[in-house]
């Protein structure tokens, strides 16, 4: 039988103790770890959700495909999507936002638009390296993340008082007003800005836009061609996909390919969502081949496309849980 405490002699009361305090410290890590582990896991579902939800669909794995497809046809894209996604995921949370909007990441939709955005249209300044360029992209997209996770609140709660839904409004005044500073900046350059109100103006007035437009693009990747002039079916079906994966604002040149592991990772959730998407996606691309648009340029990389996918997924997912 066992002594009782006060029959032990002082070592062994010393011991028995440092047992307790040693067991119930044990027990104080394993249930932070166990916490730290649910909450880590619970801001990766909900920020891989937001990745998915660019095309209203609330789905992890479909979420890590989108993703996959953004890093393999654009690395510094991925990156700052996923940072962004996140650090809007991890504000949310912090800041007790509405749960059920967490949970299916809606405060990380807008942030993944973001980190796509600032990824592509800011363009690093000729005398600056190609790893300070990343790290201020990187760096811009996890500030504008966790920044846009409260302008998707204060944007959604307005909305539920208009009773109009948000869609990509705090997308788009994060990424405008992060585009518009960047003009102040003297190491980064937004792609296709122009540098003054003036100039907008003058952009906007000229009788000949394309004359007065910047060259960005004439020279860039995100407008190369896939098709070289020809209306054949591979070029098709490449400016097809291109389209889809335009929603990220990656796809275009070689890179088509993304677009279809983004119509797969749509199709794991909902495959009449993906067959809507394509459709609609097939509809842009032959009506701007009808209209005379050139088919070496933004046809070729989805650009005409993008917007009809947009809207097939928001129309086709309203009318599917429209309820009876």
């Amino acid at each position: 039988m066992r002594n009782a405490p006060w029959a032990l002699n002082r070592p062994e009361r010393l011991k028995a103790r440092c047992c307790t305090c040693a067991r119930s410290a044990e027990k104080t890590w394993r249930a932070l770890l166990l916490r730290f582990l649910c909450a880590t896991y619970g801001a990766l579902d909900a920020a891989l959700r937001g990745v998915s939800q660019v095309y209203f669909v609330s789905n992890p794995l479909s979420g890590v495909v989108m993703l996959g497809a953004i890093a393999g046809a654009n690395p510094l894209a991925g990156g700052a999507v996923a940072l962004s996604a996140m650090s809007a995921t991890i504000a949310a949370s912090l800041w007790g936002f509405d749960r059920k909007r967490f949970e299916d990441g809606l405060y990380a939709y807008d942030a993944v638009l973001l980190g796509a955005a600032v990824a592509v249209f800011w363009t690093a300044r000729p005398e600056e390296s190609a790893a300070t360029h990343a790290v201020s992209v990187l760096c811009a997209a996890l500030v504008g993340g966790s920044l846009s996770a409260f302008a998707s609140a204060a944007v959604a709660r307005f909305g539920q008082q208009l009773k109009l839904p948000s869609l990509t409004f705090a997308f788009q005044l994060c990424t405008w007003g992060s585009l518009l500073a960047t003009q102040r900046a003297a190491h980064v350059e937004a792609l296709g800005a122009p540098a003054s109100l003036s100039a907008i103006v003058a952009l906007g007035t000229s009788a000949n836009s394309s004359a007065a437009a910047p060259d960005h693009f004439a020279h860039d990747d995100f407008a190369r061609s896939e098709l070289h002039g020809e209306r054949s079916a591979l070029g098709f079906i490449r400016a097809l996909f291109s389209g889809v994966a335009q929603a990220y604002l990656v796809g275009g040149g070689d890179a088509w390919w993304s677009g279809l592991l983004v119509a797969l990772a749509i199709a794991l959730s909902s495959p009449l969502l993906c067959v809507l998407v394509l459709v609609a996606s097939a509809i842009g691309l032959c009506t701007a081949l009808l209209l005379g648009a050139s088919p070496d340029e933004s046809v070729a990389n989805g650009l005409y496309v993008v917007c009809k996918c947009g809207a097939a997924g928001r129309g086709g997912m309203m009318l599917y849980t429209r309820p009876s």
